[in-house]
């Protein structure tokens, strides 16, 4: 059963807790449109988080830890 967890509009990104806890994506997208994506790989993303403070970090992931909890709940 497929459920709408958010509508995305133009400047959305989508994948990105994938990339923040090199985690399995918990979702997956389907375009109403056409749509032009920027693609970034997981090596950009941590040399990004690398550059972070330290607090910025962990946030992130305690954050994105917190999320994916919340939505596996609702399977």
């Amino acid at each position: 059963m497929d459920v709408v967890l958010s509508t995305l509009s133009r400047g959305d990104f989508f994948g990105e807790m994938a990339l923040a806890d090199d985690e399995p994506r918990s979702a997956r997208v389907i375009a109403e449109d056409d749509v032009e994506c920027a693609v970034f790989t997981q090596t950009e993303i941590n040399e990004s988080l690398a550059k972070s403070d330290l607090l910025t970090n962990a946030l992130l992931r305690l954050l994105t830890k917190r999320i994916r909890k919340s939505t596996l709940r609702g399977e």
